[in-house]
């Protein structure tokens, strides 16, 4: 003989099923741009999140220090070149907070993120690509033909992977709830 499913354990198993779906999220990051500033409440509320970048980007020093040793050695001068590069890796999952924003002269918005735990005067400068809502937040080089940028008072070298520009990007996390109402319809008597 075969057995069935009570009706109410079955439909409290769908109800567990559905309820599990519909508090599920979904994390992306997407491109920072005004449209998504306005989502977030607008230029009070950026300090408030967390901002990461579009590539793993590694930062090289433009100007390496050198450094010259000399020596006498039994009458013999000996000479020994030093050099000295630094070199600064800033993988795209880690986290980076906006510690200012301004416009520049172009009348282009410019926001300046910090990815270093204790030292606030290392920053990445991104500057918005056009005027408008939808214009991602792209890195911003001192001299551009040699992608050098200024990161804390130091000329760097920034090089990564992939074509396109390093821009600016924001991890939203989207919920959907839903909420269901169950009555029981009592009957009509006449």
């Amino acid at each position: 003989m075969m057995q069935t499913k009570r009706p109410d354990a079955l439909r409290a198993g769908i109800m567990a099923v559905f309820l599990a779906a519909a508090l599920s999220g979904c994390a992306s990051t997407k491109a920072v741009t005004q449209n998504s500033i306005n989502d977030l409440g607008g230029h009070e509320e950026l300090s408030r999140y967390q901002f990461y970048l579009s590539a793993n980007i590694t930062l090289n020093d433009a100007e390496p220090y050198r450094e010259q040793k000399s020596a006498n050695v039994m009458g013999t001068m000996t000479i020994r070149d030093v050099v000295v590069r630094n070199k600064i890796k800033i993988s795209k999952r880690v986290m980076g907070a906006i510690l200012n924003s301004y416009i520049d002269t172009d009348n282009l918005e410019v926001l300046e993120v910090c990815f270093e735990e204790n030292d606030d005067a290392k920053r990445l400068f991104f500057k918005q690509a056009g005027p408008g809502l939808d214009h991602r937040y792209y890195l911003l080089y001192t001299e551009p033909a040699r992608r050098i940028i200024d990161y804390g008072g130091d000329p760097y070298v920034v090089t990564y992977s992939g074509g396109d520009r390093v821009y600016l990007r924001i991890k939203i996390m989207r919920r959907v709830t839903e909420k269901v109402n169950t009555r029981s319809a009592r009957g009509r008597r006449i």
